[in-house]
């Protein structure tokens, strides 16, 4: 079963001297995640989910510092921190992520 996964890229802009972030989407890859490891953690006496993921996907422009949704999901974001295309084939890609939970994306 394949889901649908948002890439999006964020651009930094100053505004009045803060940094500001504009998400863009980049593209729409279909694919699978699948959880490498993970746990829950008590962090400043709150719950916090640590994973890592790696998200199954075809050939497409993702890079590392991007970040993903799943099925329109701003909520849960996940942020790319490896590519690999095996054996440099172009048949798969394989992204892994990290789970933001504090993260949410503003169209």
């Amino acid at each position: 079963m394949n889901d649908s996964f948002e890439i999006y890229r964020a651009k930094e802009t100053l505004i009045k001297g803060r940094t500001h972030y504009d998400y863009n989407k980049h593209c729409n890859v279909s694919g699978v995640i699948d959880l490498l490891s993970g746990g829950v953690n008590l962090k400043a006496m709150k719950m916090v989910e640590e994973s890592t993921h790696i998200l199954i996907c075809g050939v497409d422009d993702i890079q590392i510092g991007d970040y993903v949704t799943c099925n329109g999901n701003t909520k849960r974001v996940y942020e790319v921190t490896f590519v690999d295309n095996p054996m440099n084939r172009n048949h798969h890609l394989e992204v892994e992520l990290k789970f933001l939970p504090d993260q949410e994306i503003e169209e």
